[in-house]
């Protein structure tokens, strides 16, 4: 896993993992695979330090993305997940990687 300090109060994680992957549409489930993916998620603090919006992106390596890619924003108030789009769910990997940086996901009990 590698962090990279970007531009301002923003922040980029990048690193890759093999996981299950599967594409869906309306009709199901299309194709699936375990393969190498990376994953990138960038996120942004305000003048306080705390998170307020984010994205993440990932991808299959062996095709560059060509074949799995997925994208979307994230929204954080009081550095909770509020809101995300660009996905129906937000992969585990993205999930724990929130909680790692000791942010709430709503999935607390």
């Amino acid at each position: 896993m590698m962090k990279i300090l970007v531009i301002g109060m923003s922040e980029e994680w990048k690193w890759v993992e093999n996981t299950d992957v599967c594409m869906e549409n309306s009709f199901g489930s299309i194709r699936s695979t375990y393969t190498e993916m990376e994953f990138i998620l960038r996120l942004t603090k305000n003048k306080y330090g705390v998170y307020t919006n984010g994205s993440f992106e990932v991808y299959d390596t062996q095709s560059a993305g060509d074949e799995y890619y997925g994208e979307g924003g994230l929204w954080f108030r009081d550095n909770i997940l509020v809101d995300y789009d660009g996905v129906y769910a937000l992969m585990p990997q993205i999930v724990r990687k929130l909680k790692e940086l000791g942010l709430g996901t709503g999935e607390e009990e």
